[in-house]
This record gives C-alpha cells, sequence and structure tokens, in this order.
C-alpha cells in the first residue's frame, strides 16, 4: 500500500515539491487517511496499531519516492504521536491522536 501510495500519489509531484520548496498538503492528508501519520497509535485512539518493522518499510517506501513527504510522516509519527502515545493523559491522547487530528495534521503548517 505504502509502495503504490509513493508510486501513484508522490512520484508526479515530487520535483515539484522539492524544487519549490513546496508542503505537499493533499498528500499528507492522503497519509493520514491511509494511516500512515499514526502508524504505532494504539487502535483504541484510531491509529494503525502497527509494529516497527511496517512503520519502517513504509518510510522506505514513501522516501524512496520523497524525501520531504518522508520527514514528514517520520516526524509526526516519531517526534509528535510516540510521546503523546506513551506520556500523554487519556484527554490528550484523544484529542491529539485521533484520525480527523492526524489525517487533518496539514492544517497546522
Amino acid at each position: 500500500m505504502a509502495r503504490t501510495f509513493a508510486d501513484n500519489e508522490l512520484a508526479p509531484v515530487a520535483y515539484k515539491t522539492d524544487r519549490e520548496h513546496l508542503f505537499p498538503a493533499e498528500q499528507v492528508k492522503k497519509l493520514g487517511e491511509l494511516g500512515l501519520m499514526g502508524m504505532h497509535v494504539s487502535s483504541e485512539f484510531g491509529g494503525s496499531d502497527m509494529d516497527t518493522m511496517s512503520y519502517a518499510i513504509a518510510m522506505e517506501e514513501i522516501s524512496r519516492v520523497c524525501a520531504s513527504t518522508g520527514v514528514i510522516m517520520s516526524a509526526n509519527n516519531s517526534l509528535f504521536c510516540a510521546p503523546v502515545e506513551s506520556y500523554g493523559s487519556k484527554a490528550q491522547k484523544e484529542k491529539y491522536l485521533t484520525p480527523w487530528y492526524c489525517s487533518d495534521m496539514h492544517l497546522l503548517f
């Protein structure tokens, strides 16, 4: 799924995204809808509940085509979702880890 997404959705815009310093908002929204923006997040909070190997494979496929989008995906999963999942209160997890947040993350930029 990550490979197909990368080839079909990222490849056509990757050069322009990097060349013009654009944020790939449409593609990031789709990553969220596919569950790739909350891969380690528990299904209790609407996450994908995937293991580390799945995360690594998905990151490799996304980054293979567009490193910029790979960094965005990595930052959301590792720098944002992981600490909130590990250390946040239940209210914080419900507020920040639910699918509406992950799929609409691009609105923050």
